[in-house]
């Protein structure tokens, strides 16, 4: 039998081999799954041991509580805010003892489907879907779950985001925080750096005063999501509220889960809680555009904008009707110079005949 024992609840076994020598140690650990797994080795054998292991005993929380100990990305990240978010979420429906063994196709089919009833996105639906393959792939990797992984379905996400923020909408919402509310004050000053820079808003929370360089106007991004650095030039009020802010990092207290809510009331304020589009990250599109319609060239807003690829810096670029009439006129300038060559050359023929 497994027991828990102070300090640090670490598991011991105690029990009688099936040739009743007894077995009383300390297992080293305080995961059930890991302590079950290494009770189970010493009472049978290795050969044995794979035999009497039950498939799938690992809950939930305990592959996330692994995952986080063992996934490279996780484990080097600096902020897993957003990670964690999306966990909470799952673990609300599945409950925190579901073990993985009973996470199945058609569960995972159904909480797919409720997540779309309940008006969630695609990309949201897919990440919490993700999610969950995460958690089976680390466990099976290292021999904590020997079931089979279940199908993970996945949603078409529409990624033209075609809403754009207006200044004055910009403005409202702003005007929207409380200033006597430290948590809405810092919201403030983040929506106007988002609007501004046109940064991530995980890259705006992990901003450090010492990566603001005021002589040149601009604000060092580390830890991107493409893992590049970059240097984004900073407005005016931008680089004022940068300064103005001296705690690390400088937006703090905010965290994800107190801009979801914040931005939440002032949707419902502004009568904008039906429009889905109407996300923080929307600033971050409508500062890709308001680039690209002056003319801004896809390898400079690539740099700016933080994409590893070229592609997703030329869905900015919208091409107007008008700047499309100028192209047939290039292409008529061409032909008509060619047959002013051919005219002259025949008139020049034609005066060497004579």
């Amino acid at each position: 039998m497994l027991k828990v024992r102070s300090p640090g609840n670490i598991y011991w076994c105690d029990f009688r081999t099936p040739e009743g020598k007894r077995i009383r140690k300390s297992l080293h650990t305080t995961d059930y799954a890991e302590a079950k797994a290494l009770e189970t080795k010493l009472r049978y054998g290795d050969k044995e041991a794979n035999k009497q292991t039950p498939v799938g005993t690992i809950t939930l929380s305990e592959a996330f509580a692994h995952a986080l100990r063992v996934r490279d990305q996780w484990r080097s990240a600096k902020r897993l805010d957003s990670i964690e978010l999306i966990y909470k979420s799952m673990e609300d429906h599945f409950g925190a003892k579901r073990t993985l063994s009973k996470i199945t196709d058609e569960v995972l089919l159904d909480y797919a489907e409720r997540l779309r009833r309940r008006g969630k996105s695609a990309s949201t639906i897919n990440k919490r879907l993700s999610l969950v393959s995460v958690l089976f792939d680390e466990a099976i990797k290292w021999k904590r779950y020997k079931g089979e992984k279940p199908t993970m379905v996945r949603y078409k996400v529409r990624n033209a985001r075609r809403r754009l923020i207006t200044p004055a909408e910009e403005a409202r919402a702003i005007s929207l925080c409380i200033q006597s509310s430290p948590f809405e004050k810092a919201m403030a000053d983040l929506i106007v750096i988002l609007a501004d820079t046109g940064m991530r808003q995980s890259e705006a929370l992990g901003i450090q005063p010492r990566n603001v360089d005021v002589d040149n106007r601009a604000v060092l991004i580390v830890d991107t999501k493409n893992g590049d650095d970059r240097i984004v030039p900073l407005t005016t009020r931008s680089l004022e509220i940068l300064k103005r802010r001296k705690v690390a990092p400088v937006f703090r207290p905010l965290s994800p889960s107190v801009i979801i809510h914040t931005w939440a009331r002032i949707r419902i304020k502004m009568g904008l809680e039906h429009d889905k589009e109407f996300v923080l990250h929307a600033f971050r599109h409508t500062y890709g555009s308001t680039l690209a319609n002056a003319g801004t060239d896809a390898f400079r807003l690539q740099k700016v904008m933080g994409h590893r690829s070229i592609q997703s810096a030329q869905r900015y670029i919208k091409v107007s009707p008008s700047a499309l009439k100028g192209l047939s006129s290039i292409i008529e300038a061409r032909t008509s110079k060619y047959e002013e060559e051919v005219c002259a050359h025949s008139e020049s023929k034609e005066t060497t005949n004579k």
